[in-house]
């Protein structure tokens, strides 16, 4: 071949006539073309004319009906354009150098060696089917299977790497439910090895479990049958071409508890079907800390926020309640200083107001001494051996002038025999006489306020206490349900409209929580227009 290539470069260089160098051309079994370079008015070559062309080039590329003289090589030869080959032409043009590479023809299914060498403003080509052509299909195959190959491998290098690093937990799952592939994160997170468990149902989930080192299941039967449930509904649901996602807990095998963001897809193939499942389980347990963190800060920015309310209503309730004694107090004082010729008659009433004005801004401090040392903790009570029917007519004493103004009528209900708790007794005494103030208080002229105790049935149980129950109950104007939540809190005082409240709303809370020291409870009942009941309940030690 190449003794036959230098005949040529030297018959062109000996100016051979066209009719003799065509003769030559003719003779020979490589294919020879010869093309004159195109250029554009800048200079750069944009294509090749096809000047000469031997009967072997229209056999190795097909072309025994097509003249190829004056056609250029990118309209018989498009695809050089594409795989680079004819930038390579261009390059010989430019730079002198030939070079030989063996080409694919898509129209034969062959490869060519083509050997292109530079002559003048154009080029030499020859094609070459040669007989170590199959050798040279073989090496170019191995070539390519090894090209393949490598970049199969690096290919699933890349998977390996994406599959088993990611954070999540990532599971494929066949269409019968087998587990197939489960990645190095989830295996970690079990404790486990892919043998372990690859070719075992999906829906066991004995690698989500709190293992020990033979893989015995230590948690709860019935959490395992949950978690079991679940997954195969899910499993179900996805069969049926649906994304399932849901939120559920996985044990590792060292004891932690992971919350999960679970999810199941199915893959479908070409015709439609499921070919097989993903399964992934992202760890939202730092998410959940925080989501859990914020509903905390937002509840307790709601308590501040309601505290600062009630710190507000409760500044402005106390200064009415102070402001409204201390200016009769005042008014009444200076009147009996400035004005010389008031009757004694007058005097003295005008220093029971004051004096009554003194005791109310008394109560008023001293249930605040007593809210603040409740809540603090320093409220220790003394507890003794009492007889509550004692305590109950003492109140109904101490209160029986007010009711008597109002025209109410009490009545009390009290068992003949004593009962007998252990008690502090100023304590029980002060809850009664806030309790029987405010049913008299509340209750209009000429109705009805009542108070009774109910004593325990005989015998004891040691596994429940027994209670002494008091019930205050009166005939008044009631309270609204959608007050009923709030009537213990401190500073709440129910509203009635068009009507002044006496009184910090400071009453009720405490004797809450003088109850609640003595391991009892209140409770209320009330009906708007009808009256209120109040139950008392204190446990017999």
């Amino acid at each position: 071949m190449r003794t036959s290539l230098d005949s040529i470069v030297v018959g062109l260089d000996a100016e051979y006539s066209n009719e003799v160098l065509q003769e030559v051309l003719q003779t020979l079994p490589q294919g020879v073309m010869l093309c004159t370079a195109l250029r554009e008015p800048s200079g750069s070559i944009c294509d090749f004319t096809i000047t000469l062309a031997n009967a072997s080039v229209a056999f190795l590329t097909k072309r025994i009906d097509t003249p190829l003289t004056g056609r250029t090589l990118l309209q018989e030869f498009p695809q050089s354009k594409v795989d680079g080959t004819f930038a390579r032409y261009v390059e010989v043009v430019l730079t002198g150098q030939s070079f030989t590479a063996d080409q694919f023809f898509a129209e034969t299914r062959n490869i060519l060696r083509v050997v292109v060498a530079p002559l003048g403003d154009g080029i030499l080509l020859t094609l070459s089917l040669l007989t170590e052509n199959a050798e040279i299909m073989l090496e170019h195959r191995a070539e390519h299977d090894e090209q393949s190959n490598t970049v199969s491998h690096r290919l699933e290098q890349r998977f390996n790497a994406i599959f088993h690093n990611s954070f999540q937990f990532t599971y494929v799952v066949s269409t019968g439910g087998i587990l197939l592939e489960i990645n190095q994160t989830a295996l970690n997170f079990a404790g486990l090895r892919a043998k372990d468990v690859i070719g075992l149902p999906f829906a066991a989930m004995n690698w989500w479990s709190d293992n020990t080192d033979n893989g015995t299941d230590k948690r709860a039967n019935n959490a395992h049958d949950i978690s079991t449930t679940k997954i195969q509904a899910a499993l179900f649901r996805a069969s049926g071409g649906e994304f399932v996602r849901y939120t559920t807990e996985f044990v590792s095998f060292e004891g932690t508890t992971a919350t999960v963001d679970f999810s199941l897809k199915p893959i479908f193939n070409a015709t439609g079907d499921i070919d097989f499942f993903v399964a992934e389980g992202r760890d939202i347990t730092a998410l959940k800390r925080v989501e859990s963190e914020r509903d905390k800060e937002r509840q307790l920015a709601d308590t501040f926020q309601k505290l600062n309310e009630l710190k507000s209503e409760f500044v402005s309730n106390v200064s009415h309640e102070l402001r409204t004694p201390l200016a009769s107090i005042m008014g009444f004082a200076q009147t009996l200083l400035r004005d010389q010729n008031i009757t004694p008659e007058t005097a003295r009433k005008f220093l029971n107001i004051i004096l009554q004005d003194g005791q109310r801004l008394s109560r008023l401090v001293e249930d605040l001494l007593d809210l603040s040392r409740i809540e603090s903790g320093k409220v220790e009570l003394i507890k003794s051996s009492v007889n509550l029917n004692d305590i109950v007519e003492y109140v109904l004493h101490i209160t029986s002038a007010e009711a008597a103004s109002k025209g109410i009528r009490v009545e009390c209900v009290l068992p003949k025999q004593p009962a007998i708790a252990l008690l502090d007794r100023d304590r029980i005494t002060q809850v009664l006489v806030n309790l029987l103030d405010n049913a008299v208080k509340f209750t209009p002229e000429q109705g009805t306020v009542s108070i009774g105790l109910l004593l325990p049935k005989s015998g004891k149980s040691a596994l429940k206490p027994l209670f002494m129950r008091i019930t205050i109950a009166d005939t008044g104007v009631g309270i609204p349900e959608h007050e009923m939540s709030r009537l213990f809190e401190k500073f709440y005082r129910v509203s009635q409209k068009g009507k002044e409240i006496r009184g910090t709303g400071l009453g009720l809370a405490i004797a809450k929580q003088i109850v609640d020291l003595h391991n009892g409870e209140i409770t209320v009942q009330s009906e708007v227009g009808k009256g209120s009941i109040f139950t008392i309940a204190l446990p017999v030690e």
